[in-house]
């Protein structure tokens, strides 16, 4: 896995998210006004590819840009997500400085004597409400109104995480849980949380279940926090039957963040034994129950490294002969 995936986990999750076509549709259709909706042509929306956050600040900034019809002129929807703890007060600045730039790249390539209407959406997750006004002359403080004239303005729409009720999150199941996890993540006790995020895939079909989205949030959960234990996860899937196809994408998060080998480094001999387990169960998980002789080759091994290695190996092999023959090198 890409660093860059792992040092920004909300950068990469909102992105891996909203960058389908149909999670983008559902969010903006149930969280911008309606009026502003029956404007807007979402069968023409497309994701642009471009990011205009600057680089310094893509720790605190996330954002996708989408083109759409409005009224049939050429559009825009600007979605920053603002990913710090406590709300920024020049957060319209930035969205005016990144609005600009994406007027300049549509007359670099179009040949218009007009420029497109930009719709800015902010999404906030942070501990403390917003209370920021959301539009831009109110930076200017108290000013003679002889000088509104010299003075831009514009409002930004505000989807504030933190003042608004789970009964309030609207949307489909993989929406509703991708806003609860970025409103959750973040707080004191996430771990407390995570039923009622994971409860959301109940109502699903064995195969309507989410698989692949399953495994895109819990790369997110394991990366946004230390604060949530294996127990606390386990228990959250469990509830919903997929523990056995998802598990292994925890435990291979852990070996990328370093857990793995924390977690050794403390009591060796205890955590020895509790590495080889996590093989074991990866293995049982995937393939069904192993001979007892591959058991006891497992339980033989002693060295960190390896068992990091094995438990790597136990995860993506596509066959328990596969992981034996692997086996069977390292010991050689």
């Amino acid at each position: 896995m890409d660093k860059k995936y792992i040092q920004n986990p909300h950068d990469a999750f909102v992105k891996e998210v909203f960058s389908h076509k149909e999670q983008a549709e559902d969010f903006l259709k149930n969280y911008l006004p309606q009026n502003i909706c029956k404007l807007i042509d979402f069968n023409s929306l497309t994701i642009v590819k471009d990011s205009f956050v600057d680089e310094d600040l893509k720790k605190h900034f996330s954002d996708l840009l989408y083109e759409v019809q409005i009224n049939s002129r050429d559009g825009f929807i600007y979605l920053l997500f603002e990913h710090k703890s406590t709300p920024q007060k020049f957060t319209a600045l930035q969205l005016l400085r990144y609005m600009v730039k994406i007027w300049d790249l549509y007359l670099k390539q179009n040949q218009s004597s007009t420029l497109p209407v930009i719709i800015p959406l902010v999404i906030y997750n942070g501990h403390r409400k917003w209370t920021i006004k959301t539009n831009f002359s109110d930076l200017f403080g108290e000013t003679e109104r002889e000088l509104d004239v010299y003075i831009p303005d514009f409002n930004y729409l505000l989807y504030d995480l933190s003042s608004i009720s789970d009964e309030e999150i609207k949307g489909t199941v993989i929406l509703k849980a991708t806003l609860m996890a970025l409103k959750y993540l973040t707080t004191p006790e996430p771990g407390k949380h995570l039923d009622r995020i994971f409860n959301l895939f109940q109502g699903l079909g064995e195969s309507n279940t989410p698989l692949q989205y399953l495994e895109t949030l819990l790369r997110y959960i394991v990366s946004a926090t230390d604060k949530i234990e294996e127990k606390d996860i386990k228990k959250a899937i469990n509830q919903i039957g997929k523990e056995a196809d998802i598990m292994p994408t925890l435990a291979e998060k852990w070996i990328e963040q370093g857990r793995m080998e924390g977690r050794i480094e403390g009591r060796m001999e205890g955590m020895v034994l509790d590495a080889q387990e996590m093989v074991i169960e990866a293995l049982i998980e995937r393939f069904g129950l192993l001979k007892p002789d591959l058991s006891v080759k497992i339980r033989g091994v002693a060295n960190r490294d390896v068992l990091k290695n094995l438990l790597k190996l136990a995860i993506r092999v596509e066959s328990i002969q596969e992981f034996e023959e692997k086996l069977k090198q390292l010991e050689l």
